[in-house]
C-alpha cells in the first residue's frame, strides 16, 4: 500500500510539473508573437518615416534647381511646406500625397517655361530686323530736317519725300508686329494644373489616417462614442456628492432616484440621457449656480384658523440656458416649453424640501408629510 501510494504521489507530482512546463512554453510562445507582431509594426512605420524623409529631401532639392532656372515654384514650395508639417506630425502617408502634388505642380511649371521661351525665340528675330531700320531713317530724317529749316511749309513734304526715297533704296518692308502670344493653350494648361490640384486635395480630404499616425485625443474620440466620457465623469461627481451629503446629514432621496436612473441610461448605452439624469442628480443637491434650482423660502401662513408650514418650492427652470433636454440631451434655452431639437415637452419638476418626495405639477401638498405646497 505505500509503495502504491509513493507511485501514486510521483505520477500526480509528474503531471503538474508536465502541466506547468506546458502553460510556460505556451506563454513563452504568446510572448514571442506579440513581439514580432510589435517588432513588424514598427519597422513598417519606420519604413514610411525614410520613405516620406527621402522624398522630402529630393523634392527640395528639385525645387531650388528649378528655381535657380527661373521657373515658378512658389505652389511646389507651399505643398512642401505641408509635406513638412505632416512629417513633423508623423503623418507619413499624407506627406508622401503631398509630395506627389508638388511634383505635379513643378511639372507644370516647367512645361509654361517651356511655351513661353518657344514664343519669345519666335518673335525676337523680327525684332532684333527692324530695330537698326528703324535708327537709320529717323536720322536721315533728322539730317534733312535740319537742312529744310528756312521752309518750314515745304519742309514737312521734303522730309516725307526723303524718307520714302531712303526706304525705297533700303528695300525697307513695313514693320511686322510681334504675333500675340497663344491664350488658348496657356488657359488650358491652367485649367489642367487646377483639376490636378483638386484632385490631389481630395485625395488627401478623403484619405483615412492610419491608428498610428493619429494623436492620442483623435484616438479617444474616434473609439468613444458621443457623451460617453461626459456621462462617466458627471456620475461619479454625482456620487461623490451624494456621500458628502450623506456625511452632513442632508437628503439626498431625490439625488440618488436621479443617479439610479443615470446609471441604468447609461448601462444601456444611452449616454446623452445618463449625461442628463447625472446634472439632475447633482442639481437635486444643490451643486451649481443658483440660477439652475431657485430656492425660494416662503414665511408660515394661517389657513382656517390654523397654522401650517408653506414649504419652499424647487423648480427645474431654463433661466441659464444650460439644462439639457433628457430625450435628446440638446441644450435647453430661457422661456422654453418644448425642446427645440426633438420637439418635447419640458417639465417643471416640484419637490418638497422637507422631506425631499416629488410632487405632480397639480398637487398642493405633500403626500409624504403634508406639507402645503405653493408654487412662486
Amino acid at each position: 500500500m505505500a509503495d502504491d501510494t509513493v507511485v501514486t504521489l510521483a505520477y500526480a507530482a509528474l503531471v503538474v510539473l508536465g502541466a506547468i512546463i506546458a502553460i510556460t512554453i505556451v506563454r513563452l510562445f504568446l510572448i514571442l508573437l506579440k513581439r514580432s507582431g510589435s517588432k513588424s509594426a514598427r519597422n513598417a512605420s519606420d519604413e514610411k518615416r525614410i520613405n516620406a524623409e527621402s522624398a522630402l529631401e529630393a523634392i527640395e532639392i528639385t525645387i531650388e534647381k528649378k528655381r535657380a532656372q527661373g521657373y515658378d515654384v512658389s505652389e511646389a514650395e507651399e505643398w512642401l511646406n505641408d509635406a513638412k508639417e505632416l512629417f513633423a506630425k508623423n503623418r507619413y502617408t499624407s506627406c508622401l500625397t503631398s509630395l506627389e502634388a508638388a511634383k505635379v505642380s513643378l511639372e507644370a511649371a516647367e512645361k509654361i517655361k517651356v511655351k513661353k521661351v518657344k514664343k519669345e525665340k519666335v518673335t525676337q528675330p523680327k525684332q532684333e530686323k527692324e530695330k537698326p531700320e528703324v535708327k537709320v531713317s529717323e536720322s536721315e530724317v533728322k539730317e534733312k530736317k535740319t537742312e529744310t529749316q528756312p521752309v518750314e511749309q515745304t519742309s514737312d513734304k521734303k522730309s516725307e519725300e526723303i524718307v520714302q526715297k531712303t526706304e525705297e533704296k533700303e528695300g525697307k518692308t513695313t514693320e511686322v508686329e510681334p504675333m500675340p502670344e497663344n491664350k488658348g493653350e496657356q488657359e488650358v494648361d491652367e485649367e489642367e494644373m487646377q483639376r490636378k490640384r483638386e484632385a490631389v486635395k481630395k485625395e488627401l480630404e478623403s484619405t483615412e489616417i492610419p491608428e498610428d499616425e493619429m494623436s492620442t485625443e483623435a484616438l479617444i474620440k474616434k473609439k468613444m462614442p458621443k457623451d460617453y466620457l461626459p456621462a462617466k465623469f458627471e456620475i461619479g461627481v454625482a456620487e461623490t456628492k451624494i456621500k458628502d451629503a450623506e456625511m452632513h446629514g442632508k437628503d439626498t432621496v431625490v439625488a440618488k432616484r436621479h443617479l439610479a436612473e443615470a446609471k441604468a441610461h447609461f448601462d444601456a448605452g444611452k449616454y446623452t440621457e445618463a449625461l442628463g439624469f447625472a446634472v439632475k442628480s447633482k442639481k437635486a443637491l444643490g451643486v451649481g449656480s443658483e440660477e439652475h434650482i431657485p430656492l425660494e423660502q416662503k414665511e408660515t401662513e394661517v389657513v382656517s384658523g390654523e397654522q401650517s408650514e408653506e414649504s419652499e418650492v424647487i423648480e427645474v427652470t431654463v433661466e441659464s440656458g444650460e439644462n439639457i433636454c433628457l430625450n435628446c440631451g440638446a441644450k435647453i434655452k430661457p422661456g422654453d416649453a418644448f425642446c427645440r431639437k426633438c420637439g418635447a415637452k419640458i417639465e417643471v419638476e416640484i419637490y418638497c424640501t422637507k422631506c425631499g418626495t416629488r410632487a405632480e405639477p397639480d398637487d398642493m401638498f405633500c403626500g409624504k408629510c403634508g406639507t402645503k405646497l405653493r408654487k412662486s
